[in-house]
């Protein structure tokens, strides 16, 4: 098919002919303005063919409340087949919401594939937040499958207890939803954001959990838990393992299933999700929501069923490394955990584990090492 290259590029030149220009746009709370061809608009868009054939008909302005003017230019740079750059996540977010609003579809497709390519572990759950009313169905599947990233991935962890504050309860329930973590670990995120008030009901984020893979000894620490929905939870467990029928109903609202999710190998369950535990309670912001446990840490071996740690801290800070067993250095380093980016978990079966991290004002790695001295009989 022939182009016309001269006629086109006429045409591209339309949005520098301001004479012809018979429609200004204004913007709250700035001087900017943007003037158009009303026809051009209205060929395109529907939004704008209703605007300029109703109460604008007569009008050479009109103000525009929800878009930034910067955001809007490139709106009509591509309604005049100008090429735009996105230049991030939130410019492509601002550009999705102006293209739904006045219906432009090449420009919507455009953000998609953008936002499609930019989704990770560092955006997902604020992008799931921002699309999911856009019908972006390629980003909304990227962030779910995003979702269900391994809990073993500490820099997603990380992101996912500052992310998550941000956004509603709905994405927390889609995550809980597809993630293949185990439900005991599953549940001390819920625990978490109650904990600190962002969710001011867990009926919904409860109902995502399932029970019944849980421990009874799990079962009787859940907090968020009355009592008779703890006795009704380990009746039904004790009546799926002994395959009788449970003395006590299933209480309402939560999960029956009582398939477990594909986490991989269980025997290792206890060393491979330990130092999420340590996270969970000591997260980045963690201290931020003014929440203090003196003697957290010491609970938190006793329910893994380790009775003594001896913990060795080397930093290599400085040239020097120092080894100590006191808890309050240690709790010292999570308090200024801001200044720190974990970088990774290694287990040594049953002896214990290393955490690696970097602070940000020194080049060298931090290693912390957690040896298993002594277990429960």
């Amino acid at each position: 098919m022939y182009i016309y290259p001269k006629t086109l590029q006429k045409y591209l030149e339309l949005s520098s002919y301001d004479e012809k220009k018979d429609i200004t746009f204004i913007f709250d709370y700035s001087k900017i303005e943007i003037k158009a061809h009303k026809l051009i608009l209205e060929i395109v868009s529907p939004v704008f063919r209703t605007m300029f054939n109703g109460s604008f008909a007569e009008k050479d302005t009109a103000t525009i409340h929800d878009i930034e003017p910067e955001i809007f230019q490139k709106l009509l740079d591509v309604i005049y087949l100008k090429p735009i750059e996105i230049e991030s996540i939130v410019e492509g977010v601002a550009l999705c919401n102006a293209a739904e609003m006045y219906h432009i579809e090449d420009l919507k497709n455009m953000c998609e594939s953008y936002l499609v390519e930019k989704c990770s572990i560092y955006n997902c759950f604020y992008l799931y937040e921002k699309v999911k009313l856009f019908k972006l169905k390629a980003v909304v599947e990227k962030c779910l499958g995003l979702f269900n990233t391994k809990l073993e991935n500490i820099e997603f962890v990380n992101v996912m207890l500052r992310e998550m504050t941000k956004i509603d309860e709905d994405a927390l329930v889609e995550f809980l939803t597809v993630n293949e973590s185990p439900d005991s670990i599953l549940y001390q995120i819920v625990e978490y954001f109650v904990e600190i008030g962002h969710l001011t009901t867990n009926k919904k984020a409860l109902g995502c959990i399932r029970f019944l893979t849980m421990s009874v000894q799990e079962i009787l620490l859940a907090k968020l838990l009355s009592e008779q929905e703890k006795l009704a939870l380990i009746a039904q467990i004790e009546g799926l393992h002994e395959k009788t029928k449970p003395i006590l109903a299933m209480p309402n609202n939560f999960s029956t299933n009582s398939h477990e999710r594909h986490y991989g190998d269980k025997n290792s369950f206890g060393y491979r999700y330990f130092w999420l535990q340590i996270l969970i309670k000591f997260p980045v912001d963690y201290f931020e929501h003014g929440l203090k446990r003196v003697s957290i840490i010491k609970d938190l071996f006793n329910e893994i069923q380790i009775n003594a740690i001896k913990k060795v801290l080397k930093q290599k800070l400085n040239g020097k490394s120092v080894e100590t067993n006191d808890f309050r250095l240690f709790q010292a380093l999570l308090k200024e955990s801001r200044l720190i980016t974990w970088l990774d978990v290694v287990f040594h079966g049953g002896k214990g584990i290393t955490l690696v991290c970097k602070d940000a004002n020194s080049p060298d790695l931090i290693s912390i090492d957690f040896k298993a001295i002594e277990k429960i009989n």
